[in-house]
């Protein structure tokens, strides 16, 4: 399971963003974060965390740290 801190930098890679343009609170949809993004963040989760992320949960997802909690 990565730290918050090393998921935001997934995030960060994802939406082609600076890791410090956002926090764990911040809202996804402004950061940017779409369909494309979620399907990117799915395939990261599984090949490099070795995860399977629940669709409908990550569907609900709106923060950096809800995500993070799609691991747990």
């Amino acid at each position: 399971m990565p730290s918050q801190s090393e998921l935001n930098g997934v995030i960060a890679e994802i939406l082609e963003v600076p890791q410090d343009s956002f926090d764990d609170a911040s809202d996804l949809e402004e950061l940017g974060w779409d369909s494309l993004s979620s399907m990117t963040f799915i395939s990261i989760a599984d090949e490099r965390y070795r995860s399977r992320i629940d669709v409908d949960r990550l569907a609900t997802a709106e923060t950096p740290a809800d995500l993070h909690e799609l691991f747990g």
